[in-house]
């Protein structure tokens, strides 16, 4: 499995392709994980004794940043579906308002 420039490579016997994918998927998030506990290893060796330890600052308030960004995308995608669904409720018409002749 390749995203972006890294690559997971699975071996799972008897499987399906939809296993298989799963199994890449799990590889590769483990795989992110250790490199971001490295990061953060060693911005945490770059510390000094009575200074606040400015690498680390940072990194958690760029990860405050992104958090933020993925709840507002995930915002903006919940009132766009709870639009759809207000136009949808309103624009039905109950079986006593219809004419039939």
């Amino acid at each position: 499995m390749m995203a972006g420039n890294d690559e997971v490579v699975v071996t799972a016997s008897n499987k399906t392709g939809r296993e298989t994918i799963g199994f890449a998927a799990v590889a590769f998030a483990s795989k992110e994980k250790k490199q971001e506990e490295q990061q953060i290893t060693t911005l945490q060796s770059k510390a000094s004794a009575n200074s606040p330890n400015w690498a680390i600052l940072n990194k958690l308030r760029q990860e405050m940043i992104k958090l933020a960004e993925l709840e507002d995308e995930a915002k903006g995608i919940s009132s766009s579906l709870n639009t759809s669904e207000k136009i949808t409720s309103e624009s039905t018409v109950s079986a006593s308002e219809v004419e039939v002749s």
